[in-house]
């Protein structure tokens, strides 16, 4: 996904990235009731309802690495599902950008390594990840203990993502059209993080409420998704962003095991989810702190109207 962003134009980045974000969202939408189906196939010609889980919510992948195999190019001028007039126009403009940025300053491989700004940014996706694997893995079981009927427990589950999907592209869209980052990143970790912690104050015996803090918790967290990879995309170019991105997704996807992990010890020893919950809102306000400090500098970006 990542690599499709290197495609588009700074000032269609964000909202680009919301797009293909919104297929997680509606992946999370769907997935759940779907699911629920599968699940219930236990024994259907000898398998397990896990084993149908697997199975069939595998072929979709293994179907689009065909099409992606098929479809994709290594660079945007190499794309024959474009016109030559519009190769030559986004080939024209990404190198403009780079040499922009290049022109204010180049990382080179070893320094986006030990750059202050892209470890900040690596601790930014740590804590990011702890929140949205925290909450995906565990959504279904704190709605299961809202006293919500079991046959409805994907659609309950679902609805957090779907106004994630809402709030996502628009924000997506809000930053690019005015060349912000910090703040749209900053302000949907901070909304994650204040709705978490409130959910040990409103707790399991309102329902209603909870619900309510955990939709606004999920719109704030991916509200701030498309906008913060526009962070280190316009950062880093050439060698510098292949290794500085693996050096941000390989450390910061260990977020996604810490935070279901801190989630369920953390239930295990107090018997609640809300604490849990809380505890767990602790690593998006560090996100959004990590994000402050590093800032962006508008100069790396070509927004119209603006530049």
């Amino acid at each position: 996904m990542l690599y499709l962003t290197w495609w588009f134009p700074s000032f269609y980045r964000s909202r680009m990235m919301a797009v293909f974000l919104s297929a997680i969202m509606l992946s999370n939408v769907v997935g759940p009731p779907i699911s629920g189906l599968l699940l219930q196939m236990d024994g259907a010609l000898g398998f397990f309802g896990w084993q149908w889980l697997f199975l069939v919510e595998a072929l979709p992948t293994i179907v689009m690495a065909v099409v992606f195999w098929q479809l994709l190019t290594d660079r945007p001028a190499e794309a024959t599902w474009l016109s030559a007039e519009q190769r030559t126009w986004l080939a024209t403009r990404l190198a403009t950008e780079q040499a922009q940025r290049e022109a204010i300053h180049k990382f080179s491989l070893a320094e986006a390594f030990y750059s202050p700004k892209i470890w900040l940014i690596t601790l930014a996706t740590f804590g990011s990840n702890m929140a949205v694997y925290g909450i995906l893995i565990f959504l279904p079981l704190i709605v299961q203990g809202l006293g919500v009927a079991t046959n409805w427990i994907g659609v309950v589950t679902a609805l957090p993502y779907l106004f994630a999907l809402l709030s996502m592209n628009y924000w997506g869209w809000h930053s690019d059209k005015t060349g912000e980052r910090t703040w749209h990143v900053a302000s949907g970790f901070l909304v994650n993080a204040v709705f978490l912690a409130a959910c040990v104050v409103i707790g399991s015996n309102h329902p209603v409420l909870m619900m309510v803090s955990l939709i606004c918790a999920v719109m704030g967290l991916w509200a701030a998704q498309p906008c913060y990879w526009a962070l280190p995309t316009a950062l880093l170019t050439g060698t510098a962003a292949a290794g500085g991105l693996a050096l941000i997704n390989s450390v910061g996807n260990l977020g996604g095991w810490l935070g279901p992990t801190v989630f369920g010890l953390v239930k295990d020893a107090t018997g609640s989810s809300d604490f849990a919950l809380f505890c767990l809102s602790l690593a998006p306000l560090i996100s959004a702190l990590a994000v402050i400090v590093v800032g962006h500098d508008r100069r790396l970006e070509v927004i119209p109207g603006r530049s």
